[in-house]
């Protein structure tokens, strides 16, 4: 799905959290901590960098549904819920 967003020439942000995501000069990406309160930490910092930047995408890999993530899945499902996602998650 990223290459195909890159080859239609879309700027995209990833804020990544198990998966290693090359960057480009179309995709920046952001390597989320692994631990939830370290992740809840930098969430609003990173989606702000990636915001600044004017990309035309931002896309968040799904945390671990767990009590430990309930707050930060919270917190991605209001952030995103106008939109719909792009592909199913398991």
């Amino acid at each position: 799905m990223i290459r195909e967003l890159n080859f239609l020439n879309k700027k995209i942000g990833i804020l990544a959290y198990s998966q290693e995501q090359a960057e480009n000069r179309l995709t920046r990406v952001i390597q989320m901590p692994e631990r939830a309160e370290d992740y809840a930490q930098a969430l609003y910092t990173s989606l702000r960098e990636l915001d600044s930047l004017q990309l035309d995408m931002i896309l968040v890999e799904q945390p671990p549904k767990t009590e430990a993530w309930r707050a930060i899945n919270d917190r991605l499902y209001k952030a995103t819920s106008a939109y719909q996602p792009l592909f199913a998650t398991s």
